[in-house]
């Protein structure tokens, strides 16, 4: 008698792709509230820190802002970051508990991909971000024909970059989740916003800072 299939991943990624991608659309008309910790509940607030980072990206290059405020775009940036690194581990950790209750387990020599299922899904969160955005270049009235042209072209480079990405998380679940590959978690033990960790924050040191190129004054 053939072995029993193994249970299927808990994530397809073309469907939380596109689920992703109605998500932006949705939270440009409405706040990208989040609640709760299930799998996809998990993914929206990993997909929400991305959205908040984009846009915070956004206003630290507006050419009229002053220092004040790209000084508070920027910690906005730094707890965000962080908010979406802690959001990684967190997806990472609840595939790895399910894993756990399967009772699944690679050999000993099975070899760990590069990066975690919950790092790819991170790269789907921002490229469907980014393909929002570049749609939305490839139609804006008030560019000319030549931009709207050359964001189509890159609209089409992303959605392949979509299709290509799906296929590898897909296939790096279903080796994880057939017990030939392990699950690594990566810990990003990011030190800038632990006052216990930065020496700016602790009062170590002086605040650094770089030495003039040549020939500038300051």
């Amino acid at each position: 008698m053939p072995a029993a299939a193994s249970p299927p991943p808990p994530v397809r990624a073309g469907e939380l792709a596109d689920w992703l991608q109605e998500l932006v659309v949705r939270w440009h008309d409405a706040e990208p509230l989040v609640d709760g910790c299930g799998l996809r509940d998990l993914m929206a607030a990993l997909h929400r820190w991305n959205f908040l980072l984009w846009h915070e990206e956004d206003l630290a290059r507006v050419p009229t802002a002053g220092d004040p405020a790209v000084a508070a775009v920027k910690r906005a940036i730094d707890r965000y970051n962080q908010s979406r690194h802690d959001s990684i581990e967190a997806v990472d950790d609840l595939l790895a508990a399910m894993l756990a209750d399967r009772r699944i387990a690679p050999p000993a020599e099975a070899r760990a991909a590069t990066e975690t299922p919950a790092s790819a899904l991170d790269r789907l969160s921002v490229l469907e971000l980014r393909r929002y955005h570049m749609r939305e270049e490839s139609r804006r009235s008030s560019a000319s024909g030549e931009h709207r042209t050359r964001a189509a072209t890159r609209l089409g480079v992303l959605d392949l970059q979509r299709e290509q990405l799906v296929a590898a998380i897909d296939a790096l679940l279903e080796e994880i989740f057939s017990g030939l590959r392990p699950l690594h978690r990566f810990r990003q033990m990011k030190m800038y916003n632990d006052p216990s960790l930065n020496p700016q924050l602790y009062g170590a040191l002086p605040p650094h800072r770089l030495a003039s190129p040549p020939g500038h004054e300051t």
